[in-house]
């Protein structure tokens, strides 16, 4: 939104250069044409080559694609990285020629300073630069999300089921990763100065970034403010154009109800850490209430509160809202008129709100005795509870635990067994490829740990099941290092290398490689000791669980709706494009076959360890064998499947499925008439003989119109359809009125008119061919995916239908006016 600047005398002659959105609803920020006391630019000592010292880009660098905002002396833009093939956000000074030296020297400040945070809870910044009409830019990373300020707007008005998925835990984990980023740049002698929920961006996916640095100073080890790049504060001018100069007492920049009291009195002199605390208590307080610390007036009114403390407390303001008094004592002790009643640090503020998410006392709160025995014994009540039961039933109890705990303990079956060493020493199956797939030499083992090679993987061919579980610790020097697993079946797993990186599941081709689209992430873990990360991937039936560190949050998807899959079994591949990436520990395991009284049993055996050839002739011996009529057209279904989906390589393939079929035409009855058309369907699919597919799947439809026989063809696989297979396709999906979530990415669709009707929440359609949008219009979505993008709420996403196509800027086309961008 657009930003203004207004100038006031306060606080015997005090410049005021505030934030006035707080008070009178307009949103106030930087620059200006009014007076500024700072122009001097000999007290700046700002020199002709400063901004020389950005190096220009050539004009197609940088490819326009929207505007984003506009506020005080700066333009986001929305730009496409024709480098990278990334889209990025763009923050220009539009009109450099005209500020004063100030303006520009807070502007590269701001980008440099940014820059020099490296953190996942700050917004990174790729580049910094000049276009040829000398207009300094920098370009950020591009989150799709929204603000903590409207996310809160949004509780104040939504109804109560948005309210629910929005509960105070979930609320104080967003608040310390705000926390972690704040405590990340005071470790680097840098303060913010301007948080508030307005600069506080949170991703579709968890992520939460602090934006906007250009208010933020750095200070020396005495607490003394000056303006200039993080780090040594006595940098000369040969090294980033400008000297350091110390902020004057008197220069007042700010939000009215986020600022400190010494802040909104212009006493620079004074601002430290604890200046950002009071801040990041104000945001506590919003989160808490839903509202701004205070209430809307005229800046001189707002500011003569913030300087007199007139906070009312959170459970005061907010009374029909639970409000823990815990959280509101740690509120109130971080909004501390005098700095010295606060917190010293961030990261005691940040402890404060971690242990009353782990049911400890907080030291604000002052808590009794009683109150701290109270909180052990809630801390501790399902052990409290258990132990009670065993003491009522000490026999039994003990016998039965001991039993469950043996039955969980044998249901898995390690395949490799956690040391590296033994890994390589007991015969297992392990390949080595480079980038082109060929082999190369294996990778060294040293001390338990297994140094991966850069741009290289590791191959494990050890024959899985279709349940197992992967346990992997690994290390990394660097924070943004990541560790890739790849499956054969076409997922991808990427594990940041510290707290708050961003982890993914990832659908990919599995013959390229190529990263199809994210299913999930930003799965936030906290690395165990000496930064060791910890991740355990699991497979049970059609659910893939993710978990990461110590937290063991869960991020899961749901894949291979149609077991059995394509050829082969799960296999898994590691991979890294880092130096230094050790591997410390690798457990696998498969599910051990279930104890049943079945005469399957062998039958099942044989084919969980791909022995498809002896599974298929055991099934076809049971048929024979057996006169329960249940087991016997059970095995003539496996025996089917078998030949179908498995047999492109059994000798004799042809001949075995005609005898198949010739039994099953036998029974009298057959049990399985329908699931034997499925498999017919999904192996015309496979072999991509799709419309003798799809016209199966329609007679199924006509029999079953709630079959979802459709979706899991899509997963076993995905390729791009002619037209006359898409266009049957979709009109296929339009009949099946029950979907809610749908993705057709990748199918070379060329229409959606078949879908039109469908009371859809979710659709991904990008990856096609798709002239208009037009057919989903009326369709309740909550989220859709497009070649442009993420879009969610009934606004965006409404206007992304009505531009889809018209709005895009093509190779070639007339682009918008493009005079912001590098040249």
């Amino acid at each position: 939104m657009k930003k203004l600047q207004t100038e006031n005398q306060n606080f015997s002659g005090t410049t005021v250069i505030l934030d006035e959105s707080r008070a009178s609803g307009a949103d106030v920020g930087e620059g200006s044409n009014a007076p500024d006391r700072t122009l001097d630019s000999s007290v700046l000592g700002i020199d002709e080559f400063l901004v020389d010292k950005l190096t220009q880009k050539p004009p197609e660098k940088y490819k326009f694609r929207r505007s984003i905002a506009c506020g005080g002396m700066k333009v986001v833009l929305e730009v496409r990285d024709m480098d990278t093939m990334r889209n990025v956000a763009m923050a220009v000074m539009p009109d450099a020629q005209t500020r004063p030296p100030a303006d520009i020297l807070r502007f590269i400040q701001e980008a440099r300073l940014t820059a020099s945070l490296e953190h996942p809870n700050i917004v990174p910044v790729h580049d910094i630069g000049m276009d040829a009409n000398g207009s300094p830019y920098f370009t950020m990373k591009l989150l799709r999300g929204r603000t903590l300020a409207a996310l809160l707007t949004k509780l104040e008005t939504a109804d109560e089921e948005f309210r629910k998925s929005f509960p105070l835990y979930r609320l104080l984990r967003v608040f310390l990763k705000i926390c972690s980023g704040v405590d990340f740049a005071h470790s680097r002698g840098v303060i913010h100065l301007d948080l508030k929920p307005e600069n506080i961006q949170l991703g579709d996916f968890g992520e939460v970034l602090i934006m906007d640095w250009g208010l933020a100073k750095t200070i020396k080890s005495g607490d003394d403010i000056i303006d200039g790049l993080a780090g040594d504060p006595e940098k000369k001018r040969s090294d980033s154009g400008f000297r350091p100069i110390v902020t004057m007492d008197g220069l007042l920049k700010g939000t009215p109800g986020y600022m400190a009291p010494e802040q909104a009195r212009g006493l620079n002199s004074r601002k430290d850490k604890r200046t950002d605390v009071y801040a990041l208590g104000a945001i506590l307080y919003a989160l808490v209430t839903h509202k701004d610390p205070i209430e809307k007036k005229s800046v001189q009114e707002m500011v003569a509160d913030t300087v007199r403390g007139a906070i009312i407390p959170p459970r005061l303001r907010a009374p029909e809202k639970e409000i823990p008094a815990a959280i509101e004592a740690v509120v109130l002790k971080a909004m501390s008129v005098r700095p010295e009643d606060r917190y010293a640090s961030v990261a005691e503020l940040r402890e404060e709100v971690n242990n009353y998410l782990n049911g400890y006392a907080t030291r604000a709160e002052q808590a009794s005795v009683f109150r701290k025995s109270l909180l052990l014994i809630l801390r501790n009540k399902i052990f409290a509870a258990a132990a009670a039961i065993i003491l009522l039933i000490l026999g039994s109890g003990v016998f039965f635990a001991f039993q469950e705990q043996r039955r969980r303990a044998e249901a898995w079956l390690p395949v490799c067994p956690g040391s590296l060493s033994a890994l390589f020493s007991e015969g297992h199956q392990i390949r080595f490829l480079d980038r082109g797939g060929g082999e190369t030499e294996k990778w060294s083992v040293a001390g338990g740990k297994l140094a991966m090679v850069p741009g290289e993987w590791m191959t494990l061919n050890d024959p899985l099941n279709h349940d197992w579980r992967l346990e992997i610790l690994f290390s990394s020097p660097r924070a943004e290092d990541v560790l890739e697993i790849r499956l054969d079946n076409g997922l991808l797993f990427r594990i940041g290398a510290n707290s708050g990186v961003r982890d993914q599941i990832c659908k990919i081709n599995p013959a390229t490689g190529e990263v199809l689209r994210e299913l999930t992430g930003n799965i936030s873990a906290v690395p165990d000791s000496y930064g060791i990360r910890r991740a355990v991937l699991q497979r049970e039936g059609s659910k893939i669980t993710f978990r990461t560190g110590d937290d063991a949050r869960e991020y899961s998807c749901s894949v291979d709706f149609l077991p059995p899959m394509p050829e082969g079994n799960t296999r898994f591949s590691f991979h890294t494009e880092s130096e230094g990436v050790l591997l410390r520990n690798l457990r696998l395991s498969t599910r051990r076959t279930a104890e049943r009284t079945t005469p399957l049993i062998a039958a099942d055996a044989l084919f969980e360890v791909c022995l498809y050839e002896a599974a298929l002739k055991k099934y076809l011996n049971i048929a024979d064998s057996y006169g329960s009529q249940a087991f016997c057209d059970l095995a003539l279904l496996k025996a089917y499947q078998i030949a179908i989906l498995y047999g492109a390589h059994l000798p004799g393939r042809r001949e075995k499925i005609a005898e198949v079929k010739k039994r099953i035409a036998a029974r009298k009855n057959f049990l399985y008439t329908d699931l034997i058309r499925e498999t017919d369907a999904a192996g015309l699919w496979l072999q991509r003989e799709c419309i003798p597919a799809l016209m199966i799947v329609s007679s199924i439809l006509e029999k079953n119109p709630k079959s979802d026989i459709l979706l899991r063809l899509l997963t076993v696989s995905r390729n791009r359809l002619s037209p006359e297979a898409a266009s049957v396709l979709c009109d296929l999906l339009g009949r099946s009125k029950w979907l809610t979530s749908l993705d057709v990415s990748g199918l070379g669709l060329t229409s959606l008119e078949g879908l039109r009707g469908l009371k859809l929440h979710y659709l991904d359609c990008s990856g096609n061919d798709l002239e208009s949008l037009e057919p989903i219009r009326d369709m309740p979505l909550r989220l859709l995916v497009t070649d442009r993008g993420i879009f969610q709420g009934p606004l965006e996403i409404a206007e992304a239908i009505s531009t889809y196509g018209s709005a895009e800027i093509q190779e070639g086309d007339p682009a918008e006016p493009d005079m912001y961008l590098p040249k």
